[in-house]
C-alpha cells in the first residue's frame, strides 16, 4: 500500500522520512486517534489534518496526515522499515469509505 519516496530534507538533510500512500485515501484522524496503542505511543499533537506521537522507547517521532502520508522524524532508516507495515496496518484501520 505504501511506498517509501524519500529523504526529507526540509528541516536537516535526511531528518526524515516520508511514506506516500500508492493510491489517494483519506484518513480519519479522530478514529486513528481512537485506536493508537497508548502504551506504546504517546500523542504529541492532534488536530483534523495530523497526528503526531512518539514511541518512547525508540526516540521516534511519526506523523499521520488525513492524506495518508506517514512521517518518520529520524535520521535511521532502520527504524523506519521496521516500523513502517505496523503503521500501514494502522492507516488502513482509520480510511474512510
Amino acid at each position: 500500500m505504501y511506498e517509501l519516496d524519500r529523504e526529507m530534507g526540509t528541516c536537516s538533510p535526511g531528518g526524515g522520512y516520508i511514506a506516500l500512500p500508492k493510491e489517494d485515501i483519506s484518513v480519519d484522524i479522530t478514529k486513528l486517534k481512537e485506536i493508537i496503542d497508548c502504551d506504546k505511543f504517546k500523542i504529541k499533537f492532534s488536530s483534523n489534518l495530523m497526528l503526531t506521537v512518539n514511541i518512547p522507547s525508540e526516540w521516534l517521532e511519526i506523523s499521520f496526515f488525513k492524506s495518508g502520508r506517514i512521517l518518520f522524524k529520524t535520521y535511521d532508516k532502520d527504524k523506519v522499515t521496521a516500523h513502517l507495515k505496523d503503521m500501514e496496518n494502522l492507516v488502513e484501520k482509520a480510511i474512510k469509505e
